[in-house]
């Protein structure tokens, strides 16, 4: 499978998951006629947990200290994330709670800026938030004849989506660690149901032994099945691995599109209604989500020559960075990239460097460089590129590791904006040094 067929794959995962997802707010609303929030939760994930274990049946050993990160997201991405929303559910419309939800890829943006230290806030960013806060609380307000808030049920919502950010973050940090995505998440799985065991025998409400013949009605029994196997054990997966392939942030824009799959399913399953204003506070929210995600791009009108690469710097691209790309095309492609341009500083290690030379570029420093046919530079290999940084832990806490992420999401940005380069040999003058180990 190529990188861009990679990439291609992994959005098709997360359209599956936002399109099951949003009939997931609508088979709760059904099973709450007849089981608590928390037996919804617990049953749902009892047999996701089962299911994981038929699909992959083996045991993947992991550091010991990385099940704390596990149980986080067990705590955040089930338990808090999962629960409230049934709570919220039981408060108010099945397509008011998935409209609101569906403003965490907001609050995923916000956390992962302040614990992973990625850039994604900007002044679109604020926009959007504004104009979807405006239409959460058109939805918020809706009612049939007169305008009603029902701050339980709306809060409990937004208390959720809040939580799925936290679970994000959590979910990238895991992610770096390169364990299977089908352990990993039967792992989170594992720590969910084993905090929900207490509270599920705290209250009566959960007494598992009463009321049996809630289990004999059939859609009862297919609904938790959906849940727990379709929902849960395959969505949570799935979501799991678009993350590592296409980034959380990206995926999480499909998660604008949930309320859309579930006012569709609760108009013609639960009879909900849709009112204008509802109907307008919902187009709203989407709409900000957006805005939101629309990209204040850093303009790159030229690469600096103190941005070069020298013989080090492209041998470590090689030997480090080069081992993570999983499909072998891109990393034979790559790897032949970073060879034509260590072969053309050979002979001159410790005096020259690799200079990315814009095409559209014309000045005398071009004309006076000789043979720059090295080799050809394309966006999908220095794509790959960057994108393998995500593997390494603690990138920034590494100095070569962050020198050289600096240096390749300038040109990877460079190109991306639909310019081309041709890599030059130049004087040990005209660039950037860091001792490499």
């Amino acid at each position: 499978m190529s990188f861009r067929d990679k990439k291609v794959f992994g959005y098709l995962l997360a359209a599956s998951c936002v399109f099951f997802w949003g009939i997931t707010f609508v088979c709760t609303k059904y099973l709450l006629k007849d089981f608590s929030p928390l037996e919804i939760l617990f049953y749902r994930f009892i047999a996701a947990y089962i299911g994981l274990w038929i699909l992959r049946p083996r045991f993947e050993k992991i550091a010991v200290r990385d099940n704390v990160l596990f149980a986080l997201a067990g705590f955040s991405g089930v338990i808090l994330y999962q629960l409230f929303e049934n709570i919220a559910i039981n408060y108010t419309n099945a397509s008011n709670v998935s409209v609101i939800v569906s403003i965490c890829p907001l609050f995923t943006a916000i956390f992962s800026q302040i614990f992973l230290k990625e850039k994604h806030l900007s002044l679109w960013f604020v926009v959007g938030f504004v104009i979807s806060i405006t239409g959460v609380t058109l939805v918020c307000l809706n009612g049939s004849k007169t305008l009603e808030f029902n701050p339980r049920g709306d809060f409990l919502a937004l208390f959720s989506a809040a939580c799925w950010g936290i679970y994000s973050v959590v979910i990238s940090i895991i992610n770096r660690k390169n364990y299977d995505q089908i352990c990993a998440t039967r792992r989170i799985f594992f720590f969910a149901v084993l905090m929900m065991i207490p509270l599920m025998f705290s209250t009566k409400q959960n007494n598992i032994l009463e009321n049996t013949a809630r289990f004999t009605n059939p859609l009862n029994v297919l609904y938790m099945l959906f849940l727990g196997l379709v929902a849960s054990g395959f969505c949570f997966a799935a979501w799991n691995k678009a993350c590592k392939i296409a980034g959380t942030v990206k995926v999480s824009c499909g998660l604008y599109l949930i309320p859309v799959v579930t006012i569709i399913f609760a108009f013609f399953v639960l009879g909900e209604k849709i009112t204008l204003l509802g109907a307008l506070g919902a187009a709203i929210t989407i709409a900000g989500l957006f805005v939101s995600e629309k990209k204040m791009t850093r303009e790159i009108s030229i690469i600096k020559k103190d941005e070069a690469y020298t013989y080090d710097e492209v041998s470590f691209l090689e030997e480090k960075l080069l081992p993570f790309l999983a499909d072998e095309k891109q990393k034979s492609a790559a790897g032949e990239m970073l060879r034509a341009l260590k072969l053309s500083l050979e002979n001159q290690k410790n005096s020259s460097a690799v200079f990315f030379m814009p095409q559209n570029t014309f000045n005398i420093f071009s004309l006076i460089q000789g043979d720059n046919s090295i080799c050809k530079i394309t966006k999908e290999n220095i794509e790959a590129l960057y994108n393998t940084f995500d593997f390494i832990d603690d990138c920034d806490n590494k100095p070569i590791y962050k020198h050289l992420y600096k240096k390749v999401q300038t040109l990877n940005e460079y190109l991306q904006q639909g310019n081309a380069v041709t890599p030059t040999v130049i004087a040990a003058d005209n660039f950037s040094v860091i001792e490499i180990e």
